[in-house]
């Protein structure tokens, strides 16, 4: 779990990121002077990101924001989620994409490679 990814560019730009909620920890770029600075706002150690209740640089999920008293209905039937942000389920719920171990796996882009 103390394993760190990152992702850098020919740009100049590199990203690094932990397994846990597919946390951004760093994100690196050039100043006007060309010196790296980190733009990140995060923690020095893994205990920090374990102890974050403010979802720092984490990927969230399945739901971003909260969800009224935890409750939905579907079809005419109310579901019950678990409470993490009392009275509510915020970002997921206490099993969402934000405390997840992720992983990772290795790829090379190219020059002609496009995301959207």
């Amino acid at each position: 779990m103390n394993s760190l990814i990152e992702i850098s560019s020919t740009q100049g730009v590199t990203a690094q990121f932990i397994p846990l909620g597919a946390t951004l920890t760093s994100l690196f770029v050039k100043d006007r002077h060309g010196n790296d600075v980190d733009v990140v706002l995060g923690y020095d150690n893994i205990k920090g990101y374990k102890a974050d209740n403010a979802y720092m640089g984490r990927t969230v999920g399945r739901v971003c924001n909260r969800i009224r008293f935890g409750q939905f209905t579907f079809d005419g039937r109310v579901y019950q989620l678990p409470i993490n942000d009392h009275p509510h389920l915020i970002h997921g719920g206490p099993q969402g994409i934000a405390l997840a171990l992720g992983i990772a796996a290795a790829f090379e882009l190219h020059r002609d490679s496009h995301f959207h």
